[in-house]
This record gives structure tokens, sequence and C-alpha cells, in this order.
């Protein structure tokens, strides 16, 4: 039904969609870099102007003017020129940029303290109301939309009229060609990135009187922008605006009649799931969204082919290790600990899906939250713990299997943002529906096994820890044999895989539903560590943070995977023995680790350890050697002998360099032997 009252009601929201789409998009087009942190930087931008406006007393216009020209554009440019000068493959581009939103929150709540304080915020327009066909709008709601579609026309004439938008769209069509025709990609991908920050300092300054300094709903707002960028098919401008009346819409009908079948099976929420709704719609049906995208190249890509099974060893030493400090260090280390083993579980769950076979997943929560919540049903069902862990585990496995299915043929950024809609759904349908969790939460007893309580925080740390070795060892097992030739051919691509014999269909449902079990495994033993289970616990932002660490950890190796636990469930307690309620800092330093690994260490810190260590120190050990053999060649009195010795000092160091050379790069290791070889010869 179409309602011209809802319709001039959701105008000022639809022009906020306009505004973060239209930065979303430029920047997408021009630098090929989706910005996950965008929301963070709109939430910036309102800290900025509360406080040029609130507490310097600069008054709104002038505030105003120097966050959305002056600061907005600014920090575009400085984002460009430190992190994206050059072309990134999708998965970089979308673990720096989240580093950045993460960076960015941490630096709010250093400054201000976050959301933890009500600020309100004064509007730039004044106060007051104007009505309209029965419709009231406040200035404030008049002053965005007359705002948005100022700024909205003038980035179009920009990027369409100009001559900055020529050199644009040069290159969008084809980089290269551009550069060969003297059109500097990394000018037009500044001038991409200021346009795009100064979009997103404006939606900023608009949405904090209706919303507050509320960091998370400033940044979930333009997040809804995803799905209207989407709907624009990353390239059309004058889509952004249908895509964004349609949206906001939607959202005001389905806000004016909540009570109306179907959506009262969705609960008070279900404006919250439209745009998300919309995203899942819009990727699956537009043929736009069914390329071909590497996922990840370079030294990471190097790594995936030797997919990194050698050091399983080191990764089973390091859980041990860690057991054992978590049983004689303070008994609040014990909980720690099980905090390690549940994030190195579900960082695994990655390691296999991402480092294995190139699939982006921002859903491993998501697969948490359900595998725990039916868990938590079915033991207070009395059903015993072992029974309801399996029945969680296999509830996750489905739900990645429909992902699997529903998506299979997305991949990269595509795939990454319909795995992140799901995980919204979740979060709307289940995890804050309070006919499944209520407010209290559900609670999950610990086991017993043979007499054995693990009731204590020691005694399920071993459990815990068990599990998580078991499955290090099983993983290393899994990428070792056939499965891993197959998921190291899917990772290569569709196309590659397809010509390679593999079916393609088949081994993404099953690695997908693999991972979702394993991110199960890790649901429960959470719910059972916290005791109680709760809604908030597996927020879509989690799993945001647990692929951030899983990279840093080294998304390709099972000891990265350990280490990404170690990152993720004891940074924090660590960092609070150095700094009191380190919490901010944490963010800040974790945001920063994440975008430095990203662009020096693309394998993570796990791929730094060599993948045979054995081999690795012998070889050291034979090189040492060799060169001592060297320098007591060069000490002798001159002569043939001298000279011989020498050379074949030399020579035996030149032949473990190739043998380490081999051993290090497997494939191209081998290439450069044999390529040496026939030099010699």
């Amino acid at each position: 039904m179409f309602n011209l009252t809802l319709l001039i009601s959701a105008l000022a929201t639809a022009m906020v969609y306009v505004l973060a789409s239209y930065g979303i998009v430029v920047t997408y087009r021009v630098a090929g870099v989706f910005n996950f942190a965008y929301g963070y930087q709109a939430a910036l931008a309102a800290f900025l102007y509360w406080q040029l406006d609130v507490q310097w007393n600069l008054g709104p216009y002038v505030s105003a003017v120097l966050v959305v020209f002056a600061a907005g554009p600014l920090m575009g440019f400085v984002v460009q020129q430190v992190l994206f000068r050059q072309r990134r493959d999708a998965l970089a581009s979308i673990i720096i940029t989240l580093g950045l939103g993460v960076l960015i929150d941490g630096i709010i709540q250093l400054i201000w303290g976050g959301s933890s304080q009500v600020r309100t915020v004064p509007s730039v327009f004044g106060a007051g109301y104007w009505r309209f066909a029965g419709a009231a709008l406040t200035y404030s709601e008049l002053g965005i939309i007359v705002s948005a579609v100022v700024i909205g026309l003038a980035v179009y004439i920009l990027t369409s009229r100009s001559r900055l938008g020529m050199r644009m769209r040069a290159v969008v069509d084809n980089v290269e060609l551009a550069g060969a025709s003297g059109i500097a990609y990394g000018r037009v991908g500044a001038s991409a990135w200021v346009i795009g920050s100064l979009l997103s300092a404006a939606a900023g300054v608009l949405l904090a009187p209706e919303l507050s300094l509320n960091v998370s709903l400033l940044a979930s707002l333009v997040v809804d922008s995803f799905a209207v960028a989407a709907f624009a098919g990353m390239a059309s401008l004058p889509m952004v605006v249908l895509g964004s009346m349609l949206l906001a819409y939607l959202q005001a009908l389905v806000d004016r009649f909540p009570n109306t079948p179907p959506l009262d099976l969705l609960g008070p929420s279900a404006s919250q799931l439209m745009p998300f709704l919309m995203l899942a719609i819009v990727l699956l049906v537009h043929p736009g969204m069914r390329r071909t995208v590497r996922v990840v190249g370079g030294a990471m890509q190097r790594q995936l082919r030797s997919r990194a099974t050698g050091n399983v060893p080191v990764a089973v030493g390091l859980v041990v290790v860690l057991l054992v400090l978590s049983l004689v260090l303070p008994v609040t280390w014990a909980f720690t600990g099980q905090q390690v083993a549940v994030f190195g579980l579900v960082s695994l769950s990655l390691v296999l899906l991402v480092g294995a076979s190139g699939q982006i997943s921002i859903a491993q929560v998501a697969f948490m939250g359900l595998s725990a919540i039916m868990m938590a049903k079915l033991a207070g069902h009395g059903v015993p713990w072992g029974i309801a862990l399996l029945a969680g585990i296999g509830t996750a496995a489905v739900a990645g299997l429909v992902v699997a299915v529903t998506a299979f043929r997305l991949r990269g950024l595509y795939l990454a943002l319909i795995t992140y809609a799901f995980a919204y759904a979740a979060l709307v349908l289940a995890f804050q529906n309070p006919s499944i969790i209520s407010y209290a939460g559900l609670s999950v007893n610990r086991p017993e096994f043979f007499g054995i309580s693990m009731a204590s925080d020691r005694s399920f740390v071993v459990l815990a820890m068990i599990l998580l070795l078991l499955a290090v060892v099983a993983t290393g097992a899994v990428l070792r044999g056939p499965w891993g030739r197959a998921l190291q051919t899917l990772s290569a691509g569709d196309s590659v895989a397809s010509v390679s014999g593999l079916g393609v269909r088949g081994w993404k449902m099953a690695v997908f539903t693999v991972s979702a079990a394993l991110a199960g495994l890790a649901g429960g033993l959470a719910a059972t560590s916290e005791i109680t289970v709760t809604g908030s616990s597996f927020a879509p932002e989690q799993s945001i943070f647990v692929l951030v660490y899983a990279l840093v950890g080294g998304i390709t190796t099972p000891v990265g995977a350990v280490i990404a636990g170690l990152f993720a469930g004891a940074g924090t307690p660590i960092l609070n023995l150095i700094i009191p309620n380190a919490g901010a800092w944490t963010l800040v330093l974790f945001g920063y680790t994440a975008m430095y690994a990203t662009l020096k260490y693309p394998a993570g810190f796990g791929g730094l350890i060599p993948q045979d260590l054995s081999g690795a120190i012998s070889r050291l050990r034979h090189r040492g050697t060799a060169l001592a053999g060297g320098r007591g060649a060069t000490a002798s009195p001159p002569g043939a002998s001298g000279a011989a010795g020498a050379g074949a000092a030399r020579a035996a160091a030149g032949a473990t360099d190739a043998v380490g050379l081999a051993g290090e790069t497997g494939a191209g290791g081998g290439e450069a032997v044999a390529t040496m070889t026939k030099g010699g010869a």
C-alpha cells in the first residue's frame, strides 16, 4: 500500500542513505575498496562536531563546515595515502577497513569515552517543525533533506560532468590503460577517498542530533547503506537515490504496521531487518554480483599453495603451554584460558573456510550463537551435555549449509556482505527475540564425566584445551589430505576448480558446513564457559573481530588460529596488567595491528613460522657449519688448496641456500633448483 504521509516522513532517512551510499559507491567504483569503516568515520565526524559546537562554542554552522569540508576530506586523504596508495586484493581491503573501523572506535573511546555518557547534540538547523500533506517534519529533518539534495547533486555533477569525473571513469574502465594515458591512479584514488569521507562526515553531522552520540547506532545506521549500494550495483548513482527511497519507505511502513502478518512473526525489530533482507535479495538476484573476485594474493596466496600443515606440532605445543599456564597461574586465568580455546576453535573454522578455500564469512559468531541457543534449550530440558553440544553443532552446520546453498555463486566482497546480512538476520530473529532468549539469558550447567565434575574453571579449561588440541590435529590432517588439495584448487577460483573437474557447488557446501560446525563447537564451549547465554554476546560486529583476529594470527595455518585465540581471549587481560581499564587501548592496538599485519605480513604471525620447523633448524645448523668452514678455508695460507677449500665452502653454502629455498617455497623452490641445475649444466 502507498502512503504519501509515510513517504514524506521517510524522506529524511532516505537522504541520509543517499549521502552514505554515494560515498561507498564512489570509493568502491574508483579505488576498488568497499569501506567497512564508513560508519565509524561518520561517528568520528559526529563527535568532532559536538566537540567544536558544544565544548568549544564555535557555533553549529562553523562547526559543521569545519567537520564536513575540512576534517572529513583530510581523514580520507590520510587513509588513502597511508593504506591504499596501491590497489589491494579483496580480502586485504576488507581487513584493512575493518581494522580502521576498530581503530576509530578505540580513538573515540579514548578521547570522549565512547557512548558511556549521554550527550545531546543540537541540530545545525535549529528547533521547530513544518507540516506538509499531514506529515510533520522537524527543521532538522527538513535541513537533512535539503542538505542531502544539494551535496548529492554536487557530487553527481562532479563525478559525471567534470574533468575529474572523466578521469575517474577512465580508471574504473581500465586502470592500466588509464595509466598509460597519463592518468595517475594514486591521484584519482585520493580524490575518491576525499569525496567519500566528506560524505561520511556529512552523514555523521546530520545524523548526530537524531541519534545522539552513540557509536553503535551511528555506525549501524550507515551500515544500512550497504544494502543501497548493492541495490545500485556498486556503480549507479541515480539508482542510489531510488534504493534509498525504497528502503526508507519499507522501514517506515513496517514500523507503522508491525502487527500485520507476516510482520508480526519478525518481532519488534522487524524494520531493522529490512536493510539486510534487501541486501540479501539484491546480492542473490543482481547479475553483477556474480563476478569472480580474487580473494587473496601475494604472500598469502603463497601460503595457501603450501597449505601450511607442517607447523601442526608447533600448534599442539603452544596449546599444551597455554594449558599449563592456565593451571599454574591464579584461577582467574583459567577462565581466560577457556576464552582462548573458544576463539582458537572459531579461528580454526576460518582457516578451513577462508585460508584453505578462499571463501569469506562474517557470520562465524552467528553460527556460534545458534549452537549456544540450541544447546542451552536442550540442556534446560534435561538433555545430557554431550548430546546437547552435538545438537548445537548440528544446528550451526545446517545454518552454514543454508548459507552455502543460498550464496554458492558469490565470492569475495559479495560473499562477505551476504554472510554479514545473515549475521544481522540472526541477531534480529533469534538473539534479540525475547521469545527465544529472555533478558535474563539462558543457562548451561557444566558437565560431569565419569564422576569428575567440570564445574570449576580449572577443570573446564582442561576439557576446552583438549578439544582445541584435537581440532588442531584434525584440521592439519584435513589440509594435508585430499580435502586440502581440493580446497587449494577451490581457492584459485570457480573457473579453475571447474576446469580441474572439481564440483564447485558440492565443495563449497561441504567446507561451509564443516566450518560452521567448528564454530558451533566454539559456541557450545562459550555457552558452558560463561554459564549464561545472552544475545548480546553474538552481535554481528563480533564476527568482524573474529575474522580480523584470525587474519592477524595467520588464517592459513593451524598455529595461526591458536595465536589468534591467544590474542582474542587473553589480549585484554594481559594489557590490563600494564594499563588499567585498557579496553579502549585494546581497540586502538588491535585495529593498528590488523592493518599493519595485513600490509606487512599478509600470512599473519603464524605464517612467519617455518612450515617444517625441524627442517628449518637443521638447515640453519648446516648453514652455520658451511660458513664456519668457509672462514677456515679463507684463513688458510694462499694456494690452490686454500682457494679450492673456499670455493667448496661457497658451493656448499649455495647448495644449502637452494635446499632452504626449496623447503620454504615448495613448488617454487623446486623450480629454482631446476633452474640452477640447468645453469650449471
